[in-house]
């Protein structure tokens, strides 16, 4: 309710919604079956039954007095709100597409549309989650590729050495057969290879096996703590590497972990090898020490340097 003041009688503009009809009870006190001045004329009322120049209110000496006395009334009817955005005038526009198609799409849709229908001087702007996708562009392009990215390790359990990974898009059993090959080379082959249940080790795989004369030990169902070395390497490279950069590339995924093997053979030390590094540091005790950033200043070698 909002009064506006005029020379005799402030008008009073009145939203004769259900909706507000209940509140006027928080202000005002309904007459008595006996009015209290019979001869006031009566006022005239257009609002139907409800008789708001009959109710009555408190005046400033605490007396209760008609509405009527004191102001006339008159209906009138407008918008519930201006809506406002950045300050300007607006209109809200909500909607949905039709199944089947994208968000995406319906976002080009409703800019082609305001293009050819708005005036000139009128512009448009995205809200919510129409705000965030608009401005978030082809950021998923980034993203996507490191989910296809599949990395495979061959451990030493002896020392915790690394003696080889590769890299793929689709892991096979040719292609896994073919990373056991590669790791054992140019070396002596181990006795045993203990691995998990996964659909990659095949028959190729086993067939390549047998060609390195090494046998197989399978960890049962879902027990990744029956092979507890290679889960730990596993966790410390995210934890370590991955967690902290965004891979872009095959070619950038090899560089980073090989800079991570480097600094894990050289320079990370295990509890299990006494406090030493896979391959072994041996003792500084006297010089300076000094940092020295590894895997581009994630990580950092301390050495003791003699001035």
């Amino acid at each position: 309710m909002s009064a506006l003041p005029t020379r005799r009688r402030p008008r009073v503009l009145l939203d004769t919604s259900p909706g507000l009809r209940p509140g006027l009870k928080d202000h005002v006190e309904r007459p008595s079956k006996r009015p209290s001045n019979p001869r006031k004329p009566a006022v005239a009322n257009d609002l139907g039954e409800l008789d708001l120049a009959r109710l009555r209110t408190r005046n400033a000496a605490g007396d209760m007095v008609m509405l009527g006395s004191v102001v006339d009334f008159r209906n009138i009817s407008g918008p519930d709100r201006v809506a406002r955005y950045n300050l300007y005038p607006s209109s809200e526009l909500q909607g949905e597409t039709v199944p089947g198609t994208s968000s995406a799409t319906g976002i080009e849709i409703m800019k082609r549309l305001a293009d050819e229908i708005l005036p000139s001087g009128f512009s448009y702007e995205w809200t919510d989650l129409s705000y965030q996708q608009t401005t978030s562009g082809n950021a998923g392009l980034y993203v996507f590729p490191i989910c296809v990215l599949f990395v495979f390790l061959v451990m030493e359990h002896g020392r915790r050495r690394v003696l080889h990974f590769g890299i793929t898009e689709h892991p096979t059993a040719e292609w896994t057969g073919q990373q056991m090959v590669e790791a054992f080379w140019e070396g002596e082959s181990k006795t045993y290879v203990i691995r998990d249940r996964d659909k990659i080790y095949g028959e190729e795989f086993r067939r390549r096996l047998r060609s390195l004369s090494m046998k197989e030990v399978i960890s049962g169902f879902q027990s990744p703590w029956q092979n507890a070395y290679v889960e730990r390497l596993i966790g410390s490279i995210r934890r370590e590497c991955l967690d902290h950069v965004v891979v872009l590339s095959h070619g950038h995924l090899r560089r980073l972990l090989k800079s991570y093997m480097g600094y894990y053979h050289r320079s990370r030390t295990h509890s299990g090898l006494g406090k030493d590094a896979p391959e072994r540091r041996g003792i500084m005790r006297q010089g300076e020490i000094i940092a020295i950033p590894q895997v581009g200043g994630l990580h950092h070698r301390y050495e003791r340097r003699v001035a």
